[in-house]
């Protein structure tokens, strides 16, 4: 029997995933027109306690990579400090990328991977908003307007997001009412985090946003 090694530091066990969270069976309209542009980042693993190279086995939106995935987000920069301007700028980046290829492939997956974006923004930081009551409307769609994702990403570059708050986003990860809106709400503690090159979700964006193993081919 071999023992399956894993890193220091990195919580085992299930602990984060909620449910099941199966790949969608998805084929895309077209070859993705849409670029997504973003700034360089210095995310390092060392940074959430993380192995320097990203473990092969490690796969964004994996049902067995969620632990780890959701360790980079509560161990990582977002426990030790502010949001700086270029994940900022990346989560705006996603955020838009994402609803152009809603627009270009009318894939509704696109667009609940875009209210998870929302969702995992507005969670880090809410507890700052003085005039926003969210309820369970934020997982309805506009239950989380853009604007109220402005704002926290606002907040974010002033204010480090407490544990309090990190457990929050971590608990409201768990309602999440299906695997693109989750993996939008996980992409974002990552995105902020600086952590989405680490986990190889700029090499295949339609994959990250939707559990697209492979991109379309031309016809």
């Amino acid at each position: 029997m071999t023992q399956q090694r894993h890193p220091v530091g990195i919580p085992t066990g299930g602990q984060f995933a909620a449910t099941n969270h199966a790949e969608p069976d998805i084929a895309l309209d077209s070859v993705s027109a849409a670029r997504l542009i973003l700034p360089d980042d210095s995310f390092l693993g060392q940074h959430a306690r993380c192995p320097e190279t990203r473990p092969a086995e490690w796969v964004f939106g994996q049902d067995d990579s969620i632990d780890a995935a959701v360790g980079t987000v509560m161990d990582g920069p977002l426990s030790r400090g502010v949001v700086n301007a270029q994940r900022r700028s990346a989560f705006h980046a996603w955020h838009d990328w994402a609803m152009t290829r809603a627009l270009e492939t009318r894939d509704p997956a696109f667009d609940d991977f875009v209210m998870g974006l929302r969702t995992g923004a507005t969670s880090l930081y809410e507890r700052r908003m003085d005039h926003y009551k969210p309820s369970l409307d934020r997982f309805k769609h506009g239950g989380t307007p853009v604007y109220v994702a402005d704002h926290a990403l606002q907040i974010s570059g002033t204010k480090r997001a407490s544990l309090e708050d990190r457990e929050h986003w971590r608990k409201l990860l768990k309602r999440t009412p299906n695997e693109a809106w989750h993996r939008g709400h996980l992409a974002a503690g990552l995105v902020l985090s600086g952590a989405d090159a680490y986990w190889g979700m700029r090499d295949t964006p339609d994959a990250a946003a939707i559990g697209v193993a492979t991109p379309p081919s031309a016809e």
